[in-house]
């Protein structure tokens, strides 16, 4: 009571309205500032969210020999029961990209020209996507640790996949030599350090 008695009934009267205005400040960003940052944050987490989603596949449908099935009625029913739903095939393998002495090991997607306009979130730092003919886009990072460039040529040595019924599990790997058509970029660093993509041809 003597406190308050103080407070509103105060001598000095200058002295009173700094205190009110240091009070009113203080409560204005105690309540104001967690918001903003709150809001920033949660406005973050959806864009990166965002982000990643849209740069890979929404759902995955994967044999269970891993060996490649007759997709195409897969994809028939899936569309046809859920509007607005797209279907691509697509061949994904563990490789290992060689350019001179440097080997590095990262995965390699095989995408059919359907898929480009998909593509688009991939930014593309060099080149075009190619799909007409054997070729390989790589990430940024990835091509900066081959030391390599759009119009370089590329070993890679991949397994592919095994035909439906064939029990030999253990396959040589095959070795590609790709023209570089392209470099893209996403701005993150687990995507452009380990992905690339090929024709699925």
């Amino acid at each position: 009571l003597l406190v308050a008695r103080k407070y509103f009934y105060p001598h000095n009267r200058d002295f009173f309205r700094r205190i009110s205005l240091i009070s009113i400040i203080t409560v204005f960003l105690s309540v104001f500032l967690p918001m903003i940052i709150l809001g920033i944050l949660n406005g973050f987490h959806k864009n990166i969210t965002q982000k990643m989603i849209s740069r890979d596949f929404h759902i995955q449908v994967i044999d269970t020999s891993d060996a490649f099935f007759d997709y195409r009625d897969v994809i028939k029913q899936t569309e046809k029961k859920f509007k607005g739903v797209k279907g691509f095939p697509y061949f994904e393998s563990g490789v290992i990209f060689a350019k001179d002495l440097v080997k590095i090991s990262a995965l390699i997607r095989g995408v059919p020209k359907e898929m480009e306009p998909y593509l688009k979130e991939f930014y593309l730092k060099e080149g075009k996507w190619a799909f007409e003919k054997p070729s390989v886009v790589l990430g940024s990072e990835l091509a900066k640790k081959l030391g390599v460039r759009k119009g370089d040529i590329l070993k890679i040595y991949l397994r592919p996949y095994r035909k439906k019924g064939d029990q030999n599990i253990n396959m040589p790997l095959t070795l590609k030599r790709l023209k570089i058509t392209g470099i893209f970029e996403t701005g993150y660093d687990e995507i452009d350090n380990n992905l690339a993509f090929m024709p699925l041809n």
